[in-house]
């Protein structure tokens, strides 16, 4: 089968019900990362003077040309488009400091501790011959 084909879709679309929660992926991602670039043009700290539309006003053209490439790489109908639109992260909102956190790889879980019998000695002798800096 040819990579531009789909079984369900004759016209080399992805079905909706599989490219929806791709679609969901990429936009959080591009939204996070419109959220940092907007920060960072802002020149302050302060999030309340942070307007993602104020970023993103110039930059109407590439948004659509990047978007256009998202649409025709991830072969995602109009309908699955719209997606991005209901998710706001292309217009202007708030941006949150956990936002920041999150698409930043500033937020990562907390490690379960080790349960089986050999990990905690094997950290401790790898921690105590200067291995692991902590």
């Amino acid at each position: 089968m040819a990579l531009t084909r789909s079984p369900a879709c004759d016209d080399g679309r992805i079905p909706s019900t599989r490219a929806e929660p791709m679609a969901r992926a990429i936009f959080a991602a591009l939204g996070g990362t419109v959220e940092i670039g907007a920060v960072r043009s802002t020149g302050t700290w302060l999030l309340a003077d942070v307007s993602v539309g104020a970023f993103l006003a110039p930059r109407t053209e590439d948004l659509g040309r990047l978007m256009e490439g998202v649409r025709v790489v991830g072969r995602f109908s109009g309908e699955v488009m719209v997606v991005a639109d209901e998710l706001g992260h292309f217009r202007d909102h708030e941006v949150s400091a956990a936002s920041l956190l999150l698409w930043s790889e500033g937020i990562t879980g907390v490690p379960q501790p080790p349960s089986d019998g050999w990990s905690r000695p094997w950290c401790a002798t790898c921690a105590g011959s200067g291995w692991i800096l902590s």
